[in-house]
């Protein structure tokens, strides 16, 4: 089983979670950390300055924000005061902040450099996410000076990140092409340019078909707490912790809850704390006095700090970098060697299992390789990619639906596929995975349209195609609301297709509710299986 949910027992008064003897105990439930810090509004993200001293958070549709109540997020700071109270809450004001969404991810530097997720207008006036730092300055802050991730590419409105105290190692939640669905956890390593390395996914193990936020990584460099609401858990969206495994940073412990003196019905995001702290922070939407509000628990750290010796330490942005070799001597040229890595396999008719000739068309999404290939009439490929990328595979055949994939090359391993095609047949059903909708609404997550443009390419593709779009419900509530949301989803992704150009005489739909089930309700995770979008062909090749 993939996924493990740790609920406490009362028994358990006092949690205590292992990773390979690392240890990280909760002693008691949420408290405030009072209404100096906590409003009416939105407060998230809080994070501690070095100093213990100082917490900076975001504070979302304030009027004191920058960009007034409509403010997507200004940075807010709050100071503790002799006595360990927190002083009332001040925004940092330009040119930190802006009227897009300003969030602090760490320091670095003794807590003189800091790290920020932040929105900006490119050339065209179009609102693009980014990473950036800025120094401190006395008692400012230096305007904020995005930092070049090598492909960085968002597709979400939602970004959330952290980076490690020496700046090496920085982790994003991102939507980008070929993840596992939404926003999926990814890792950047710092380059000796400055500049951080194409982000790599965290792999299956960490990532689902839904939202994983808002990561913390421990100062051990191996304990990653994280959010998400793809692993069955108390809310909406779980705080779970998990261990890497080895440096490929792809290999992680099944995510375990962090149990509910930390998860509630509510929403939990944005835990962390600092090494040999009382407490974590995080905030959450149960008991809050405004949308969201900043909590703290009471924790015990026993994580142990180490370097994390597979990756240069590297100078932070703004530092001195000195030659490493005598300018008077000139390196000899040699050629370089580029390791690749085969990907082979075979496409095969996912009814029949028979073999499929079909074209597969290859794009880096960390460089900017693109290429065809094509199967053989036996059904197989092979080819090689260069090492240390990631490349999105679509494979296409008349009469089919597309089906997309990634490979990563770090690792050097040979790569294998099995590809299965779905026909469009007549009576033959597709379940569209990655098509999701915000809780109890018929509001689809963003990225689930990923999805929906494989039907609508394929509509193009094959005019002659006719299809009924189905929506099923778990059985949690009363039948009739659950059957009324599911022809409500229906008739968004209809409206969807339509938008984009296909005929709505072509598509016909229907919610089912509850009543027809492919999982059991007995628990969350196979009542997940119950909540899905699919079609069928009604008239095909």
């Amino acid at each position: 089983m993939k996924y493990l949910a740790l609920f406490l027992t009362p028994a358990l008064l006092f949690c205590s979670v292992l990773l390979n003897a690392q240890n990280l105990t909760i002693y008691d439930g949420q408290e405030t950390v009072g209404n100096s810090i906590n409003s009416p509004s939105f407060e998230e993200n809080p994070i501690l300055h070095p100093s213990g001293t100082m917490m900076f958070f975001t504070r979302v549709q304030h009027a004191a924000n920058v960009g007034g109540k409509g403010d997507k997020g200004d940075i807010w700071i709050s100071e503790q005061s002799a006595s360990g109270d927190w002083l009332p809450a001040q925004n940092l004001g330009t040119p930190l902040n802006s009227d897009g969404l300003n969030a602090i991810i760490g320091f670095a530097d003794a807590g003189n450099l800091m790290y920020l997720s932040t929105d900006y207008k490119d050339k065209d006036g179009i609102l693009r996410k980014a990473v950036a730092t800025s120094r401190r300055n006395g008692d400012n802050w230096t305007a904020p000076e995005r930092l070049n991730v090598k492909y960085f590419n968002n597709k979400s409105s939602h970004q959330s990140s952290w980076v490690t105290a020496d700046g090496t190692v920085l982790l994003l939640s991102i939507e980008a092409p070929g993840g596992y669905g939404t926003e999926d956890l990814y890792v950047c390593f710092r380059e000796s340019d400055g500049s951080y390395s194409s982000p790599r996914n965290l792999g299956f193990m960490i990532n689902t078909a839904f939202q994983e936020n808002t990561p913390f990584l421990a100062e051990d460099y191996k304990t990653l707490i994280f959010a998400s609401n793809g692993i069955a858990g108390q809310g909406g969206r779980d705080l779970f912790y998990s261990e890497r495994l080895d440096d490929s940073w792809r290999n992680w412990s099944e995510p375990v809850s962090l149990g509910n003196k930390v998860n509630t019905v509510g929403t939990e995001l944005s835990f962390s704390f600092q090494p040999g702290a009382d407490f974590a922070y995080l905030t959450s939407t149960q008991n809050s006095e405004g949308y969201s509000d900043i909590k703290r628990v009471k924790i015990k750290s026993d994580i142990v700090a180490q370097r994390l010796d597979t990756i240069p330490q590297t100078p932070l942005i703004g530092a001195v970098v000195k030659p490493s070799i005598d300018p008077e001597v000139v390196p000899t040229a040699t050629a370089p060697t580029v390791a690749t890595t085969q990907v082979s396999g075979i496409v095969r008719d996912a009814k029949t299992l028979g073999a499929l000739s079909a074209n597969i068309s290859v794009s880096g999404q960390t460089s900017d390789y693109s290429t065809n290939h094509q199967s053989g009439n036996d059904g197989t490929f092979s080819f090689a990619l260069e090492d240390g990328h990631s490349y999105a595979l679509t494979v296409s055949a008349k009469g089919y639906l597309d089906e997309q994939l990634v490979v990563e090359t770090f690792d050097g391993d040979e790569i294998n596929e099995t590809v299965l095609l779905q026909p469009l047949s007549v009576g033959n059903t597709v379940t569209l995975s990655h098509v999701l909708f915000e809780q109890s609404t018929a509001n689809m997550i963003k990225g689930s349209e990923a999805d929906l443009e494989r039907v609508r390419k394929m509509m193009e593709d094959n005019p002659e195609v006719e299809i009924l779009i189905s929506g099923h419900t778990d059985n949690q509530g009363p039948i009739k609301p659950n059957i009324e949301l599911s022809e409500s989803r229906v008739q968004t992704v209809i409206d969807y297709l339509v938008s984009k150009g296909i005929d709505k005489s072509r598509l016909t739909g229907k919610g089912f509710g509850p009543t027809k089930p492919i999982a059991s309700n007995a628990s969350e995770e196979t009542r997940k299986l119950n909540r899905r979008v699919e079609f069928t062909v009604l008239k095909g090749n």
